[in-house]
């Protein structure tokens, strides 16, 4: 049971197992970030805590402990039959504001919401439905800042301090393809919008996990591309940190309910965690984000701190099906498209090739590639000679593989080609990388049919054996790309002010408002110009401080304001659209946007 706190200067009513105490203090409020302001916060994320058990407990303690400014959750907030009021009011009533009477919390004890849920599973699975979720709680609260645009409590945003959240209901998304559709659309226009040096998205279930309910792929959208800067998630019982296609993804999940077994690693994963429960605190400012996760006995298992947004030239892509993982008998030609393992070199049986074909690779077209490697799981030991060589299809967009006889020795490879003496694999699943493939993959991308999102794939022959985990038979430790590059960042943003602050001068561009209602027509609109010009001037300063993605997000809005795919009132219209539409296409194009 909560014994008592106060913070930020309000009084709450606590309960014992024993008796009902009502404390009245006298304090001076510490204040907090103001909505929407610069200010730093300080913030924890809990998941995976709603039974009301002691780890619950301790784990309020911990995070009372740290003098946060809010809570966010990553789902499961409740478990069984119990209440919300007994999972939550019960442990974090001076948090809530505006949530429903209980017996342990009247409503909250908060001046504002500092309670931000999302849901899980068990918020559906064990009430039927989110009804009660949703009479809980007031989201995102009265008082905050938000883009109020999902028209939703169970996704939804607000804005703390430098920080943008998002919160996503990955169970509805998962149960429902329509709804899954409507929350992509809507975080990818919300992320586009911001305006917060930082952005933040968390839900429950984990697009990477270690643990025993593994990654959940179909949560792998494009958060990086779409401008966010760090992932947090629950569902499995661990902590866990992740680094996949240019982000960081968190696991907050030890908070209270029994911790799971965590299996081998995935090969993104740079630290994970399973002994005692605990919490991510984070502190954020303008300047950077620091990620701890502590245990509820204090101690610090992992620090992370992101400097700078997520950089858009580092990209990890994993094979996705059978007919991208295959091996092609030599000379016979016959095709394999569902082995269990992968065998670099010989086949202990006779000669074969393998292909690997990694799908929708961000990169844009003359892009430099600084680094690639391939990465493979150790799936048997074996110490013999081995040497292989890689090669690129010379192609700029792979087709999937197929079973038809020589499909590997039939297809043109790169000129140039990369030689790995392989080492020898002693420890089962351990990782094993290759030499640096960025002369391949060089000579694909700057090919004129290569395109943002296009495919590659390499063709691996030579002596010797190593075997490796293959899609079909493990998919947590299918082989991997990891690729960085980099791409010139063209000052052509001021050109495009210029057009567009001329025009506005000429009177050759306006905003398109609403029709009047007696004449029918369109009467002239400032908003529409100060909106496009607001999305141009943040996608300049992103160019300068090399966050491509976001500066994609920012002009992809401002080239919608004047193509005609938003409503009539939304648009900029006149003489000079055209020109500067192509300004922007042209700038988009050079920055490698999709």
């Amino acid at each position: 049971m909560r014994k008592f706190i106060v913070r930020n200067g309000a009084i709450t009513l606590l309960y014992s197992s024993l008796l009902l105490v009502l404390i009245c203090v006298l304090t001076v409020s510490t204040g907090y970030a103001a909505n929407g302001g610069g200010q730093d916060v300080r913030f924890a994320v809990i998941g995976d805590y709603g039974n009301a058990s002691n780890g619950a407990d301790d784990l309020a303690d911990l995070v009372y402990s740290w003098g946060t400014d809010f809570i966010l959750t990553v789902g499961d907030n409740r478990y069984g039959t119990r209440t919300f009021d007994e999972t939550v009011g019960q442990f974090y009533c001076s948090f809530l504001s505006d949530a429903e009477i209980g017996t342990f919390c009247d409503g909250g004890s908060s001046v504002r919401n500092d309670f931000y849920p999302s849901t899980g599973n068990h918020d559906y699975s064990d009430l039927g439905d989110p009804s009660e979720y949703l009479n809980y709680f007031t989201l995102p609260g009265i008082h905050d800042v938000s883009s109020w645009t999902s028209g939703s409590e169970l996704y939804y945003d607000f804005i703390r301090g430098p920080v943008h959240f998002f919160v996503l209901d990955s169970q509805g998304a998962l149960n429902n393809a329509l709804d899954e559709t409507a929350q992509k659309n809507w975080l990818e226009n919300a992320l586009a919008q911001s305006t917060s040096p930082w952005q933040i998205v968390y839900f429950h279930h984990a697009p990477y996990a270690s643990g025993i309910h593994g990654s959940t792929t179909s949560m792998r959208w494009p958060f990086a591309d779409w401008g966010a800067d760090a992932v947090i998630s629950g569902h499995d019982h661990i902590y866990e940190r992740i680094h996949a296609n240019g982000i960081t993804y968190f696991i907050s999940g030890l908070g209270g309910t029994s911790a799971y077994d965590i299996d081998t690693p995935l090969p993104v994963s740079q630290a994970s965690y399973n002994s005692e429960y605990g919490a991510l605190l984070v502190d954020a400012s303008d300047d950077d984000i620091s990620f701890q996760f502590i245990n509820t006995s204090g101690a610090v298992i992992d620090t992370h701190t992101i400097s700078e947004p997520s950089s858009p030239g580092v990209i990890d892509v994993w094979i996705e099906n059978s007919l991208d993982d295959v091996e092609q008998r030599v000379p016979e030609g016959t095709m394999n498209v569902v082995s269990s393992d992968i065998e670099l070199g010989d086949d202990p049986i006779g000669d074969q090739a393998e292909g690997l074909r990694f799908r929708n690779l961000n990169i844009p077209q003359g892009a430099s590639i600084l680094e690639a490697y391939l990465e493979f799981v150790v799936d048997e030991t074996k110490d013999d000679a081995s040497l292989v060589e890689i090669r690129a299809q010379d192609i700029g967009d792979a087709p999937e593989f197929s079973t038809i006889d020589f499909d590997l020795t039939d297809r043109i490879t790169t000129s140039n080609f990369v030689t790995w003496p392989i080492p020898v694999w002693d420890v089962v699943r351990e990782i094993h990388q290759s030499p640096d493939l960025a002369i391949l993959i060089q000579e694909v991308v700057d090919r004129s049919d290569w395109q943002a999102d296009n495919s590659i794939a390499f063709i691996i022959t030579g002596t010797g054996t190593r075997t490796a985990h293959s899609w079909d038979g493990n998919q947590g430790f299918a082989p991997l790309l990891h690729v960085e590059f980099s791409t010139s960042m063209p000052t052509s943003i001021e050109n495009i002010l210029t057009e567009f602050d001329d025009a506005v001068a000429a009177g050759t561009i306006t905003g398109q408002g609403k029709k009047h209602k007696k004449h029918k027509k369109h009467k002239k609109s400032k908003k529409q110009l100060k909106s496009m010009r607001k999305l141009l001037t943040e996608a300049g300063k992103s160019i300068k401080k090399d966050k491509t993605r976001k500066a994609c997000s920012k002009l992809k809005h401002a080239d919608k304001s004047s193509d005609g795919l938003k409503k009539p009132r939304d648009l900029v219209v006149g003489e000079a659209v055209p020109e500067l539409n192509s300004m922007i296409k042209e700038l988009m194009f050079n920055l490698g946007c999709k």
